[in-house]
């Protein structure tokens, strides 16, 4: 059963997870948080970061 609810939810997933090894990735030197880590899962892919005022 092919249900489109799941294939969704797993490509979210899959890209989270993605998002977040490559951060590690590229922060290997650096001590990380596990909520920092979290934060990383949850960025959107298509928002634009806005730097504080």
């Amino acid at each position: 059963m092919n249900d489109p609810i799941l294939s969704s939810s797993r490509d979210e997933y899959a890209r989270r997870m993605t998002r977040v090894l490559n951060y590690i990735e590229q922060h290997l030197d650096e001590p990380l948080e596990l909520a920092q880590l979290a934060d990383v899962a949850m960025r959107c892919d298509l928002c634009i970061p806005v730097r504080p005022l």
